[in-house]
């Protein structure tokens, strides 16, 4: 038997407990939060539901929150009013083919 050696940066996730939040985490948290397609929620409600999921504080998950809109992970589950879940292709038309903004599903 031999050990392969990690890559330091996995190790120092490992050892300080931390994981970045990925666009799965936001997904189970939204369709946990919300009860159809373009229900918008705040980031602060999205921020404690994920919190307790994955246990990390609140201010720690909307620094996380922040930071992949600022990077574009994340930009298709928010808009100006808040947090939602992507539309599909069908939902994001309407009957003239316009694009339709998720508040207004």
């Amino acid at each position: 038997m031999s050990l392969v050696p990690i890559d330091p940066d996995e190790g120092k996730k490992i050892m300080s407990g931390k994981r970045p939040i990925n666009i799965n985490d936001i997904d189970g948290a939204l369709k946990e939060l919300t009860l159809m397609f373009g229900h918008i929620v705040s980031k602060r409600q999205l921020a404690t539901n994920l919190s307790s999921r994955l246990g990390i504080t609140v201010s720690g998950v909307e620094k996380a929150l922040d930071r992949g809109l600022d990077n574009g992970m994340f930009l298709t589950h928010h808009c100006e009013a808040g947090w939602h879940r992507p539309l599909s292709a069908d939902e994001r038309t309407d009957e003239n083919g316009h694009e339709k903004s998720p508040l207004t599903t």
